[in-house]
């Protein structure tokens, strides 16, 4: 586990930082400030989730564009 995978393990006591359940193995270092929205890959920007909930929200910052909601 890298320096920083395993200092978001350790702040979030091996917890998920969304649901506070164990962290599965496998378990995301996930952005708070998704990438597309302008968020940073810096530590400050990450946390601790298992792969389901990250990837349930995953798309949730995107808007329809006007065609898109027509």
């Amino acid at each position: 586990m890298n320096t920083d995978k395993a200092s978001i393990f350790a702040v979030n006591g091996g917890t998920s930082e969304l649901t506070g359940q164990p962290l599965e193995a496998g378990w995301h270092s996930d952005h708070i400030t998704p990438r597309a929205a302008g968020g940073i890959d810096e530590i400050e920007n990450r946390q601790a989730t298992n792969p389901c909930e990250n990837l349930q929200k995953s798309c949730a910052h995107v808007t329809l564009r006007d065609w898109q909601s027509r």
